[in-house]
């Protein structure tokens, strides 16, 4: 069964428009940004932490307090951001800073990372990586390419995050064939998929969360249904009436 996960947004605090979305979901998925919310059904957990870098005490005691908060979870998921310790964030792109991790240096921290987690997580709960989006700048080397994410999901058999939005932005960015690149993905290992509405500027395509298209609805729902995907997640949160149509949307597609 397919259930529908949608992010714990600003949109909740609203209790009558958390109501609504709740109607129209089957799980919620925490966010950092809200997780001092408390709602049923808080089966997934997204944070914005890095995994390729090596977590230190404070990370660690933050990330453990934040997933023990939460008694009902089912799955926890961190980006593959960026190949560079603190990278700068200028205009919504990263930019190398202090230091650029090795490949090596990624897969080692990667599964020390999942070791740490290993020895308290609850083993119900999984653990999963999201594929990032490409930008021309040295903080996304490595990161995006297809053969790393599938050696960090095999090597520390882990699963893998699907967004469709970045994956469309970094075959456009890279000028690459956006089929070849998803099949290359581990997908086969894919328990979640984020899908968003992608955009352009300064002739990038960029990660804006707009809403998504029927066509990328579609395309969510069929790979869903070829992986046995468990939790699809539509990210928008510019406006609820919209939300909630495109969840109304999401829920038709999966009954076809």
């Amino acid at each position: 069964m397919i259930l529908i996960a949608t992010p714990i947004s600003e949109l909740f605090n609203d209790d009558q428009q958390a109501l609504r979305i709740n109607s129209l979901s089957d799980a919620l998925e925490c966010r950092e940004l809200t997780k001092n919310l408390y709602f049923q059904n808080e089966l997934l957990f997204h944070f914005d932490e890095n995994i390729v870098c090596l977590w230190d005490s404070k990370t660690k005691s933050y990330l453990q307090d934040s997933i023990l908060s939460k008694k009902e979870l089912q799955l926890i998921s961190f980006h593959v951001s960026s190949c560079c310790l603190d990278p700068i964030l200028k205009d919504g792109f990263f930019y190398k800073n202090i230091h650029v991790y090795s490949e090596f240096e990624m897969e080692s921290n990667v599964q020390k990372n999942i070791d740490w987690l290993r020895t308290w997580l609850n083993p119900r709960i999984k653990v999963a990586i999201e594929n990032n989006n490409y930008y021309p700048t040295e903080a996304y080397d490595v990161i995006t390419e297809a053969s790393f994410l599938r050696k960090l999901v095999y090597q520390n058999q882990i699963f893998f995050l699907f967004d469709i939005a970045h994956a469309h932005i970094t075959s456009r960015n890279r000028n690459i064939d956006y089929v070849k690149y998803k099949e290359e993905l581990p997908l086969e290992k894919a328990i979640q998929i984020h899908i968003s509405g992608y955009d352009y500027r300064w002739e990038l395509c960029i990660d804006a969360h707009e809403l998504p298209s029927i066509e990328l609805i579609d395309e969510a729902v069929s790979l869903a249904k070829k992986y046995f995907v468990e939790f699809l997640t539509v990210e928008y949160y510019k406006n609820v009436k919209e939300l909630l149509s495109m969840l109304a949307l999401l829920r038709n597609r999966l009954s076809l």
